[in-house]
């Protein structure tokens, strides 16, 4: 029962990952800013962090399994790769979010602006239609 679910958590880390990475990826084509910077990194982080943990945790595994001469080295060994992994992907998820809350900065404040273009427009489109009424009318 145990593997079963390890196998489910394994496919949802994965697309997981993978949607993050369609969205950095397709986040490029707008260009790279340090919004992007951010994200990229700590999705990197992520990323080497997880197949880090999972690395670990075959290792662990395969040293638990294994013959008793040596085996305690082999544990803490493990252990240490899995808390760097761990605290990797844990500094990765963090800049992610970094980089996503400057995202969302960075969105707002376009869409402002847009709404600011938008209204001046407008506001042009009305003095111009009242000029031309005065011009015909004098």
């Amino acid at each position: 029962m145990a593997t079963g679910f390890s196998i489910i958590g394994l496919v949802l880390v994965v697309a997981l990952l993978a949607a993050l990475w369609a969205g950095v990826v397709a986040l490029h084509k707008a260009g790279r800013n340090g919004a992007w910077w951010c994200l990229f990194s700590g999705l990197l982080l992520a990323t080497l962090g997880m197949i880090g943990y999972a690395g670990g945790a075959a290792y662990l595994f395969s040293s638990y399994t294994g013959s008793s001469t040596g085996s305690e080295t082999s544990i803490v060994k493990g252990m240490q790769v899995l808390s760097i992994a761990a605290l990797a992907g844990s500094c990765g998820v963090v800049v992610f979010a970094i980089g996503f809350a400057l995202h969302g900065f960075r969105a707002a404040s376009a869409a402002a602006r847009q709404r600011e273009l938008e209204q001046l427009a407008s506001a042009m489109s009305e003095e111009i239609n009242q000029m031309r009424a005065q011009s015909r009318n004098p």
